[in-house]
């Protein structure tokens, strides 16, 4: 999903990259950053399209409003992934030195965003 006002140029570049779907939301709400608009935006995306996962970059502005989705959306929400194997969730801990792994028994939804992403099986 691409937010913001005149998107178009990188909504085309990312049609040509091996991306299944590209979703552009052209919205008052999302012209400029607020961290209520881009909840507000991406919940109501989520709601509509039920996905599996939802990986957003790691950026301050994702530190900002994914909580809020999380929180509103009642969704897990786990920051700083490094790698997704399994449906288990790699994070780095302690400074980085040690990586733990989470996992859970439920089939649900999770938000993340990540530092450096690869997802294998999931």
């Amino acid at each position: 999903m691409i937010g913001g006002k005149g998107q178009k140029k990188l909504s085309l570049f990312l049609k040509t990259c091996d991306i299944e779907k590209v979703l552009t939301v052209d919205h008052e709400l999302v012209k400029s950053y607020n961290a209520d608009g881009y909840s507000s935006i991406v919940s109501q995306v989520i709601e509509t399209l039920s996905p599996n996962l939802v990986i957003a970059g790691h950026t301050y502005q994702t530190r900002d409003f994914m909580p809020r989705v999380s929180a509103k959306l009642r969704i897990p929400f786990i920051p700083d992934i490094v790698s997704v194997i399994d449906n288990k969730y790699i994070k780095q801990v302690f400074n980085a030195k040690l990586n733990a792994e989470i996992s859970s028994s439920m089939n649900q939804l999770y938000l993340v965003f990540n530092l450096l992403l690869s997802v294998k099986k999931i």
